[in-house]
């Protein structure tokens, strides 16, 4: 057998109900002033407060000027309120932006450089303590040590990690998600099956990343349905779960084609990040089986005969819960296709990606996504 390194740092708090015992587990951690950052929707409906008021004094300081997609001005914002109150933590509160900004800025306070540094390439040699509390059940960043971060004057978008962004502590309560939208459950939830499927297409890939990816992809392919047309709340702790299994898999492997392929989605089209990743997630779970095909076996683990099938199964959750499923549904020209291509090659993680596939066929598989060509 290869030999192989796993590394999962962050301890884990998962029920409902658990962040009312924030101030418990921050003084447990020995900190005595914390910055919140808070997605804009977490501190305008009052979750932020409720989180402060529980705190016993510990956070000190709210910062909630987070762009979905997180950028440099973000993070600046918020080691300036950190540096502030003195902050010897931050709790991130939100979906994958916060924690991603969180994770950006606690490096840019340790390591005393900017977030125009950090995104231009300066190492991160020490970081803040993070605590994470996710309030999307799909980014699973609260378990990993990567974050991504843009710095649109340069048209910048960098993968920012560090084995020091792994926060020392989730507190995953899946009550925060109870009265989430159908469509945030949505892409959140399709997100959490493209980072299964990913972990098992990458070339990083360890017998227990498998059994985390499967183990994931096993729970949101049996509850996504029901937590997003339903908003049924066991169905929701399992997406919750689902989604942090998921993070514990691609934290080891990092993610592949699939997020390779959407980062231009979003950025150029507007397509939200779940979406965008399970928009091409089945074509490439096909192509990745081909290059490894034990692929087919691991899927034959949860009830599928092979990769085509779970990509089939895929397609009609994506339908159901309301997804789009072709270049045209997504705005994005045929004649865009290449440059699409292109930018999936270019991609940092497309090096993960088991099956290194040409331009041309990049290009074709694309072509798979749209109506006028299938």
């Amino acid at each position: 057998m290869t030999s192989w390194v796993q590394y999962s740092p962050t301890r884990i708090i998962f029920g409902r109900g658990e962040t009312q015992n924030v101030g418990n587990s921050l003084s447990q951690t020995g900190h005595r002033s914390v910055l919140l950052v808070a997605d804009p929707f977490m501190a305008h409906s009052g979750v932020a407060d409720k989180l402060v008021a529980a705190s016993q004094g510990i956070i000190r300081g709210v910062y909630s000027d987070v762009d979905p997609n997180p950028t440099v001005h973000n993070v600046n914002g918020a080691v300036a309120a950190a540096k502030k109150i003195q902050a010897d933590g931050i709790v991130a509160l939100g979906g994958g932006s916060v924690i991603d900004a969180s994770k950006a800025a606690a490096a840019a306070i340790g390591s005393d450089v900017s977030a125009e540094d950090l995104v231009t390439g300066s190492p991160v040699s020490r970081a803040l303590p993070i605590i994470a509390v996710p309030t999307t059940a799909g980014t699973g960043s609260e378990v990993t040590p990567v974050a991504i971060i843009s710095w649109e004057e340069k048209d910048i978008k960098f993968p920012l990690g560090s084995p020091l962004l792994f926060p020392e502590l989730a507190i995953v309560d899946s009550t925060l998600v109870y009265s989430a939208p159908p469509r945030i459950i949505a892409t959140a939830g399709v997100d959490v099956i493209a980072h299964c499927l990913d972990a098992l297409s990458s070339v990083k890939h360890t017998p227990l990343s498998d059994m985390n990816a499967l183990n994931g992809a096993e729970i949101a392919f049996a509850n996504l349905e029901k937590a997003v047309n339903d908003k049924d709340h066991d169905s929701i702790d399992a997406m919750m779960l689902a989604s942090l299994i998921a993070g514990l898999a691609f934290s080891q492997t990092g993610t592949t084609g699939s997020h390779a392929a959407s980062y231009y989605l979003t950025s150029k089209y507007g397509v939200p990040h779940g979406e965008a990743t399970a928009f091409t997630e089945d074509a490439w779970i096909r192509v990745n089986a081909q290059a490894r095909p034990e692929i087919n076996t691991l899927l034959q683990r949860i009830g599928f005969k092979d990769a085509d099938e779970a990509a089939d199964r895929l397609n009609v959750v994506k339908a159901n819960i309301g997804m789009r499923m072709t270049l045209e549904e997504i705005n994005v020209p045929l004649e865009d296709i290449e440059i699409v291509a292109q930018k999936t090659l270019e991609a940092n993680n497309y090096k993960n990606n088991v099956a290194q596939l040409s331009l041309a066929e990049v290009v074709e598989l694309l072509r798979t996504k749209s109506a006028q060509l299938m």
